[in-house]
This record gives structure tokens, sequence and C-alpha cells, in this order.
């Protein structure tokens, strides 16, 4: 009998708080534009434009999923799906190395690298703008994160490891140089 499959779904308080965020930085984008306040120069009423209209479209773009509980990755048996990349599953073989990146010692996105990327292609907006994820760095077909939903990505990493080859750790860590800090006797 196979475990239970994982499943990440949108999580309400957190995408209520994000978009409650993105008001703010509308209100904030709005006085520099000059719309609440008097203008105070031509650089200030762009930037307050550029915010206004950015955090005003990902604020609306918020709203659908306050309403939902669509599930946003589930892996199970058959491989790992991610809702912000496309309706489909991608099975374990097509996966050929599953990675972790973070900032500041903490792990936020699991990155896939597949054998053959083609086979997969986008059919979401975030999908297509995961090929911009390279200027920080760090080159992936699929980047997963799970800031808005109900669960936590430690739990997604162990649900990898427990479906994919037990053999075989599916989250290699990076390698650290053997006796560096040792002294060898």
């Amino acid at each position: 009998m196979s475990p239970s499959p994982f499943i990440a779904r949108d999580s309400w308080w957190r995408i209520a708080a994000a978009i409650a965020l993105c008001l703010g930085f509308v209100w904030v984008s709005s006085i520099f534009a000059g719309i609440i306040a008097p203008p105070q120069g031509v650089k200030r009423q762009i930037v307050g434009w550029l915010g206004l209209i950015f955090f005003g479209f990902a604020g609306i773009g918020l709203l659908p999923r306050l309403f939902g509980r669509a599930e946003r990755v589930k892996i199970s048996a058959r491989g790992i799906y991610s809702r912000s990349w496309s309706e489909d599953t991608i099975p374990w073989q097509e996966i050929s190395r599953i990675s972790t990146w973070g900032s500041n010692g903490k792990t936020e996105f699991i990155l896939l690298h597949l054998s053959q990327p083609d086979r997969f292609p986008p059919s979401h907006p975030a999908g297509y703008f995961s090929k911009a994820n390279a200027l920080f760095g760090v080159r992936a077909d699929i980047w997963i994160g799970f800031l808005l939903t109900d669960r936590r990505i430690d739990e997604a990493l162990a649900a990898i490891d427990r479906f994919q080859n037990p053999a075989e750790p599916a989250v290699h860590s990076v390698p650290t140089r053997p006796g560096f800090g040792r002294r060898r006797v």
C-alpha cells in the first residue's frame, strides 16, 4: 500500500496577509504618485505609478486564491504536481535531480531539474517567469515555493524522500570539503 499523498493547498490567512500588504504598498505608491498628496517630483511620481500598477495587479491577482482551496502542490507515487507550473504531474522518472534554494540559511524553494524539460512546458504565468530565476545564479527547470500554502517546505521534502527511491536521499545537500577545519592525525 502506498503512503497517502502530500497535498499543499492555498492558505486563506497567508493570502489575506499578502493582499493587505499589497494594499499598503498601493496606498504608499498613491502618495508617491501624487494621487493622495501633492506630487513631490517627477521621479517620485514615476516610482509611485509603477508601484501602484505592480502592487495593484498583484493584489487583484491574489483575490481568486483567497476564496479557493485549490491544490497548489501534490507529491504522490505518480510524481510531483505544481499548479503554478502546469496542470500535469511530472513523473519521478522525468526528474533527474531535486535540490533546494534559500537565503540566510533558510530553505525557501524546492528546485526540480528535469531530464527533458521540453516535455513539460509551463501552462501558467508563473511558469513562464521561472527562467528569470537564473538571475539569482541558480538554474532549475521548476521552482516550487510554499509561502502562501497551508504546509511547510520541510514537510514537502519529507514527502519527496518518502515517495522517491528510498535507497538514495532525494535532496542532495551541497558537498562539504573533507577535512575543512579538522586536524589530521
